[in-house]
């Protein structure tokens, strides 16, 4: 009768032991990751909130309420943003619209940023976002009337940043999972920024999660 020598009959021994760690391992690792519809802070949006309304250089200077834009103290800008959904299309212009398409090659130039501040007047701990484009001079709107629109309104986002009435139809509350962003209306709750799974068609809003439209983006600092 063969013996098999004492230290592969170890070694053999340990093989299940070492694979049930390494999957115990796995399975915990995954068990870290947020799911899908899971909210995650997003702590640098926090952070810049925290930068702009509690410093002690800026908050003396910050009234409750601000006349005009030139008031605004300085250090109070637009970030810029690239947004793209989940199928990697960007966002153009064109006759008044946010269009979503695979940009690349030359066509890349044509790829729209957002122009972002913060809303002061709404719960910080939701992210509430002004959204802009071509550099703050138009705001993304959700519409004056009682059924959403998305649309494109003509304005200086530094003003509709000092007015609390006029913001909240230009804000959007930014959830993360960790990976993608969603953006919901302040002013229509429940309706969402949305992209079409169509290439160059508008980007609009909908309160359908899950089905035909694109809500996920990617929402990166330019």
């Amino acid at each position: 009768m063969l013996t098999m020598p004492r230290s592969k009959a170890k070694n053999t021994a340990h093989k299940p032991q070492i694979k049930n760690h390494l999957l115990t391992m796995a399975s915990e690792e995954i068990l870290k990751l947020p799911a899908a519809n899971e909210t995650v802070v997003d702590q640098d949006m926090l952070d810049w909130f925290a930068e702009l309304f509690d410093s002690a250089s800026m908050k003396p200077h910050l009234k409750p309420s601000i006349a005009s834009a030139d008031d605004v103290p300085r250090g109070i800008e637009p970030r810029n943003y690239y947004l793209r959904d989940i199928d990697h299309k960007s966002i153009y212009l064109q006759d008044k619209n946010l269009v979503a398409a695979p940009l690349q090659g030359d066509n890349s130039a044509q790829e729209e940023t957002l122009s972002v501040l913060p809303n002061r007047f709404l719960d910080r701990q939701k992210i509430p976002l002004i959204l802009g484009v071509k550099g703050g001079s138009q705001g993304i709107s959700c519409g004056k009337e009682e059924e959403p629109k998305l649309q494109l309104e003509d304005t200086n986002l530094m003003d509709v940043f000092i007015n609390d009435k006029e913001a909240k139809r230009f804000t959007f509350f930014k959830s993360y999972n960790g990976t993608t962003h969603m953006f919901e209306s302040a002013v229509h709750p429940g309706w969402y920024l949305s992209s079409p799974v169509e290439a160059h068609k508008p980007l609009t809003l909908t309160n359908h999660l899950g089905e035909t439209a694109i809500t996920d983006f990617y929402f990166h600092n330019k």
